[in-house]
């Protein structure tokens, strides 16, 4: 299975100007109603995926169930079809991209609550890069703070 992608006819434009009138609230950002088409497309993307099996996120166990926590969550969170993720996801697609403050910070907050750590607001400003990314800072974290 390939990681998640844009679909095509979309286009990265994270500081385009959207007048309040054209503004949505939906799943973590504010979408116009050109976005739609966006979030639809992962949506099939996700719903064409099996359930993928705990082993494509390696043998060890701590890192097989923190995905695991991490694709409900994310999946919960963000109202996404299915929990279907897979580590090369980008997560400028499974978080939305740019994503809305709060959200963000609700996100942070419910990751920090579950697995009692703590992560500050400059780690998560530079969360880039793919679910396998965030799945291994949050295993060193929780090790961090069992020392």
């Amino acid at each position: 299975m390939e990681p998640l992608h844009w679909p095509d006819f979309h286009q990265v434009e994270s500081d385009k100007p959207k007048s309040t009138m054209e503004k949505l609230p939906f799943i973590g950002w504010w979408f116009s109603p050109s976005d739609m088409p966006i979030i639809d497309n992962i949506n099939d993307q996700l719903s064409a995926r099996p359930k993928p099996d705990v082993t494509i996120w390696g043998k060890d166990l701590t890192r097989q169930k923190l995905a695991q926590y991490m694709c409900s969550t994310i999946k919960a969170e963000y109202k996404w079809l299915n929990d279907h993720f897979m580590p090369g996801d980008p997560l400028e697609i499974l978080l939305q991209l740019p994503w809305d403050d709060l959200k963000i910070v609700e996100f942070v907050m419910q990751i920090e609550e579950d697995l009692e750590i703590e992560i500050k607001d400059e780690e998560v400003e530079a969360w880039d890069g793919t679910l396998a990314d965030i799945v291994d800072f949050l295993i060193d974290k929780q090790e961090r703070a069992a020392e």
